[in-house]
């Protein structure tokens, strides 16, 4: 397991990175990679509406698998955006290395 900055890489200014953008950008970091694009049920359910959703198809496989807690991402950010605690959505490892890197930060990360 690695960390992967490719989204701050081929980020510009306040443009959105798109998924469509990242899975090019893996594909041409490794051109004979076949790449599959994970998503979890409530975006699978929410599919058609990402941005260039049948190029993906057409370029990628999709794989949704279920989720197997009740936390998510959203949370964290959420409540990082509002200045409350963390703590109790995932373990102080993980809170640690959010909180040292600056993640879900505006302007760190």
């Amino acid at each position: 397991l690695s960390l992967c900055r490719i989204e701050e890489a081929i980020s510009q200014n306040d443009k959105p990175v798109t998924t469509y953008d990242v899975m090019c950008s893996l594909q041409n970091e490794h051109p004979n990679a076949e790449l599959t694009f994970v998503i979890g049920p409530d975006n699978f359910l929410n599919f058609s509406k990402f941005y260039r959703a049948e190029d993906i198809l057409s370029h990628w496989q999709l794989l949704s698998c279920p989720e197997t807690v009740p936390i998510r991402s959203t949370d964290i950010r959420d409540n990082i955006v509002k200045n409350r605690p963390i703590s109790h959505l995932t373990t102080p490892g993980v809170a640690r290395i959010i909180k040292s890197e600056h993640f879900y930060v505006a302007n760190g990360g």
